[in-house]
């Protein structure tokens, strides 16, 4: 939500300064430029980024969005620009594809913004799958004409899975307990018991407790209670250090 506030914001700002702004729309045909030929064309763009967005609508109703934002080159065929055009190919289990076109408002006047630095957009879409590579293609519009070479920019961007600060928002892992924090606390009772104490999940009531020391594995199968005694088969030592595993079971 942070970054597309700031989206917003620095769109205001340029639109109080009378800067182009862009107006972006589904276009996932080809452009109509490309059926006029054109004397002159603008250049390519000067860099592309992409990371992760996440926008809510309601409360834990989450989207993971890409975050595209893109730098215009500082040349004098920027004067010709009418339009950034951003296509997604996504691949994984089966192949997606989409595009935007993102009209700017305005011609431009001058290489760089009259209130100082590159022109630099960002657009705020494509929602974004777990574990998914993505190619990320952008032009200017008008594109070079028929057979000649056209300029453009790609990147390549790969989504986390669950683990991910962001995507731990995905309806999928949240399912799967990406927002669960057991809060783990352990302590010895005595030389063959130890006490796991945890906040369950809204998810589950049934819990499996491991405790792992070199090679050493204790388990213990917890039903619907906040701690887990879990019986050792043999004394460990006084300095001994665990690995304790909670796994919530469905």
């Amino acid at each position: 939500m942070l970054l597309v506030l700031l989206s917003l914001a620095a769109l205001c700002w340029s639109a109080m300064l009378g800067e182009p702004t862009i107006q972006c729309g589904s276009e996932t045909g080809l452009s109509p430029e490309w059926m006029v030929q054109h004397n002159l064309t603008p250049g390519d763009l000067r860099d592309l980024r992409v990371e992760l967005a996440k926008t809510s609508a309601a409360t834990e109703d989450y989207s993971i969005l890409m975050n595209i934002s893109w730098i215009l080159r500082a040349d004098a065929s920027i004067r010709l620009l009418k339009a950034t055009k951003i296509c997604v190919t996504g691949k994984n289990n089966f192949q997606s594809y989409a595009c935007v076109r993102c009209n700017y408002t305005k011609a431009f006047q001058s290489q760089t913004r009259p209130s100082g630095g590159k022109w630099t957009f960002s657009y705020v879409g494509f929602p974004v799958e777990l574990s998914t590579l993505y190619l990320i293609g952008a032009h200017n519009i008008p594109n070079a004409n028929m057979n000649e070479d056209s300029p453009s920019l790609s990147v390549n961007f790969t989504s986390p899975g669950c683990l991910d600060h962001i995507m731990k928002y995905k309806k999928k892992c949240i399912k799967a307990g990406s927002l669960w924090d057991p809060n783990i606390t352990a302590c010895k009772k005595n030389e063959k018991m130890v006490e796991v104490n945890f906040t369950t999940s809204s998810l589950g009531n049934r819990y499996t407790v491991l405790i792992q020391q070199s090679t050493r594995i204790w388990f213990s199968q917890v039903f619907e209670v906040l701690l887990s005694l879990v019986p050792l088969s043999s004394p460990p030592s006084s300095t001994s250090s665990f690995l304790i595993l909670l796994k919530e079971k469905a």
